[in-house]
């Protein structure tokens, strides 16, 4: 059913393509979209299935919104652990395939990060061609990432995908070991982690350095304006990413203006 009337369907086109492919939507799902113009020309109402409708005010087409990273989840295979590590450091919730995971995918046994990712909301993030052809896969959000691409790349292709809006204030918020929330540690609490070394010589015993612990593994973790330490490093490293993402909107932005733009002068002049 199309709006309120019934269409014969022909269903053409290689049904071996990749799971985005319009023929493999209308065999899982049953629904697949009909062009306006020829849905005019059927005389049949799209209804709620049309695009959004574009806003002069914004330019012509509706962007759609940037999110935070604490309204973004990711699910990154097995070989994409840098990948991983920079998107929690940035604070965006992902998880990775274990070993064993990935091995029973790549054996064809079980496909437990796809699992994952369509029952906790996840966008699928993969370097797998094998993974993405998979009927699973069929009606999850993913990125494909080639073997080719830099983690600089695909960090940003998961970042335009999602929609992720970096902030400063999200950044170290997460533990990049374990994607637990890093969480202040109270004096009662810090006095606790502190007695945990009694030789003085892994921790900061002065009261006035706040510490930090990861709410997953406990792992503890403190400022240093030390410009070598691991905290500052870790906060320089996330700061440039956050720059790299923010000049990608930005000329994505400014591309889709030039588009737009393009396009109602076109249709002027016919």
């Amino acid at each position: 059913m199309v709006g309120q009337r019934t269409l014969p369907v022909v269903v053409a086109g290689d049904l071996n393509s990749l799971p985005s492919s319009p023929q493999l939507r209308l065999c899982f799902s049953g629904r697949a979209g009909i062009e306006p113009r020829y849905a005019a020309a059927l005389g049949v109402d799209l209804g709620c299935h049309q695009d959004p409708p574009r806003s002069a005010a914004a330019g012509g087409r509706q962007r759609r919104r940037r999110r935070p990273p604490s309204e973004v989840k990711v699910a990154v295979d097995f070989n994409l652990n840098r990948l991983c590590r920079w998107l929690r450091l940035c604070g965006v919730d992902t998880i990775i395939e274990s070993p064993e995971e990935a091995e029973l995918r790549c054996k064809g046994k079980a496909m437990a990060l796809a699992t994952k990712a369509a029952n906790e909301g996840r966008l699928l993030v993969t370097s797998s061609k094998q993974l993405v052809a998979r009927r699973e896969v069929a009606n999850l959000p993913y990125v494909h990432v080639a073997s080719t691409s830099s983690t600089e790349d695909a960090f940003l292709a998961v970042v335009k995908d999602a929609r992720a809006h970096l902030t400063e204030s999200d950044a170290l918020s997460r533990c990049v070991r374990c994607n637990g929330l890093i969480a202040e540690a109270d004096e009662r609490r810090a006095e606790a982690i502190r007695a945990t070394d009694p030789d003085r010589t892994k921790l900061p015993h002065d009261p006035k350095v706040q510490l930090y612990e990861c709410v997953g593994c406990s792992q503890i973790f403190w400022w240093s304006e030390r410009g070598t330490s691991s905290a500052a490093r870790a906060k320089h490293l996330a700061d440039r990413l956050r720059h790299l993402a923010d000049d990608q909107d930005a000329t994505t932005a400014a591309l889709e203006e030039e588009e737009e733009e393009e396009k109602a002068n076109n249709n002027n002049n016919r």
